[in-house]
């Protein structure tokens, strides 16, 4: 017994010794708050419809460089007038892809719009009435320029300068297209508002580029009228600059 109580008593810690101890084993319940982490699975089929888009673009463009060409041709002192550089040699392939790129393009381009008016990008996924609309709403408004170019050019019978017209909208749409998808996939992942600007600001000197290339081809045909141009630009042109003025100031 003896030799049991002087081990019990040689092997009890000083009370200073304890003191610490009740900072590493708390005393008190710990409280746990569960947060939830933000995952960003949204973003993710946004990249990846982008860098498809793009490799897509790579493609084109390696394996069909006069059609590429052709379309930048746009912004040649020439223009649109020029026959022999005709981007859809190749069929339909190239004129369906920069087709689906520009719809793709503008869509997505209004989805970041109404991120920056406050709404989550969850919500807008989610929103199957959304994307009907805006979908629905950028291919309307494709066919609504050429359909427009076309009825003013058969009212004033100036078919040639209506034929130049449609030609003009299709190649901006083209370019546009084109011009947003490498921005918007800098933009998703970075949210960086100069990058915004960047995209608006250049869709507003396309456009102004548009009317440029609509009023020099025209003045070189001999059936040129005036009032189908000031009617072509007064229902095609002018609406859809201020909506992106609009959209600059935001």
């Amino acid at each position: 017994m003896v030799n049991l109580t002087s081990f019990d008593t040689t092997n009890i810690l000083p009370a200073d010794s304890l003191h610490g101890v009740g900072t590493f084993f708390q005393k008190q319940p710990l409280e746990i708050h569960p947060q939830l982490l933000h995952i960003a699975a949204a973003d993710d089929w946004i990249f990846y419809i982008l860098f498809g888009l793009l490799l897509l673009m790579a493609f084109i463009r390696y394996f069909y460089p006069m059609a590429t060409k052709a379309v930048f041709s746009w912004f040649k002192v020439s223009g649109s007038r020029k026959n022999e550089e005709n981007y859809s040699k190749q069929g339909l392939l190239v004129p369906s892809f920069l087709l689906v790129n520009f719809i793709v393009s503008i869509t997505l381009l209004d989805v970041a719009i109404q991120m920056r008016t406050g709404i989550r990008l969850e919500e807008i996924i989610s929103s199957t009435r959304f994307w009907l609309i805006a979908t629905g709403g950028v291919t309307g408004f494709y066919l609504y320029n050429l359909l427009s170019a076309f009825l003013i050019g058969f009212i004033f019978d100036t078919g040639s300068q209506a034929s130049l017209q449609i030609k003009n909208i299709t190649l901006w749409a083209y370019v546009s297209g084109l011009f947003l998808t490498p921005f918007l996939l800098i933009y998703y992942y970075s949210g960086s508002g100069f990058v915004f600007d960047i995209m608006v600001g250049g869709l507003i000197i396309l456009l102004l580029f548009k009317w440029f290339q609509t009023v020099k081809t025209g003045l070189f045909i001999r059936n040129f009228n005036v009032l189908h141009l000031f009617l072509y630009l007064c229902t095609v042109e002018i609406i859809p600059l201020f909506l992106l003025v609009k959209v600059y100031v935001i």
